[in-house]
Parts: structure tokens; sequence; C-alpha cells
């Protein structure tokens, strides 16, 4: 009996871990349903899902609370700003999204 744990990544590689590293492995099997990227644009912004993780390239963070559409702009509510409104792609741009996977 092996006292390692085997994993395939998308596209069937094997990534192993011993059973000392399993953290290690639990860490990654999480990765998996985590994504993160940088708002650089406008399409950028529809991927953003409500409950993501921001930080904004000034370094503030939040929670995204909604996200709606005025003049065919993407705009960003979020929960611990609500006073700033929405928000677009001119204090989005540079924004770094942690999210989990899941559709728009």
């Amino acid at each position: 009996m092996s006292d390692s744990i085997h994993l395939f990544d998308r596209n069937k590689s094997p990534i192993s871990f011993t059973a000392k590293s399993a953290i290690k492995g639990i860490d990654f099997i999480n990765s998996l349903d985590t994504e993160t990227f940088v708002i650089e644009g406008e399409e950028d912004i529809q991927k953003v899902l409500e409950g993501a993780n921001v930080k904004l390239a000034n370094g503030n963070k939040d929670i995204v609370l909604h996200k709606t559409n005025y003049k065919e702009q993407s705009m960003i509510q979020f929960s611990e700003n609500k006073h700033w409104g929405a928000v677009g792609i001119f204090i989005l741009k540079g924004a770094t999204v942690t999210q989990k996977r899941g559709e728009v």
C-alpha cells in the first residue's frame, strides 16, 4: 500500500502527494474551484461574480455585492463601501479578482 495520493490535472498529468504533504494536496484541490484574474477591460468585469474578492490596483480590498449595467457598461457595487455607488472600468482597471468558478 502506498503512502501517497495520486491526482490527475485536466491534461491527465499525474500529480502525487505524500501522506505528509496532504495539506498541499487539499490546497491544490481547492484551487481547482477558484479562479483569479486581473480586470483589463469591460469583458473582464462581465466575468466577475457576486461574492468575489476584489483587490483594487491601489490596494483596497472588498467583496462584490452586486453587478449591474449602466449605459452599456458593467458596474460593480461593493459590500463595505456602499457609499461609493457602482464603479466601472475607470476604478476597476488593474484590480485582481479571486472568486469561485461558476457561470456568470
